[in-house]
């Protein structure tokens, strides 16, 4: 399982907001896909996956504001197991 984090969009990047998701929960995404964009330093960066697989599990949501350490997302296979609770 691959954990997805802003300091991932951009090591510059300390803190934004979440403006949108482009994939949801259950799709398959490939390495290379944007998943979501985040809104900081008056600019909206795109976060991509480095890895294929399912978006398993989405750990911040639209408006919501996250650091650079703050887990956006799991992808990984369809059969692994989520961690439960904030990330």
């Amino acid at each position: 399982m691959y954990q997805i984090s802003l300091g991932q969009a951009s090591p510059a990047i300390e803190e934004g907001i979440v403006a949108d998701w482009l994939k949801k929960e259950g799709e398959p995404v490939q390495a290379g896909d944007c998943l979501v964009r985040i809104e900081a330093l008056q600019a909206v960066f795109e976060v991509h996956t480095e890895v294929t697989g399912i978006l398993l599990k989405i750990c911040a949501f639209e408006g919501t504001a996250v650091r650079s350490s703050d887990i956006l997302c799991y992808v990984g296979r369809q059969d692994e197991v989520v961690p439960e609770g904030p990330a």
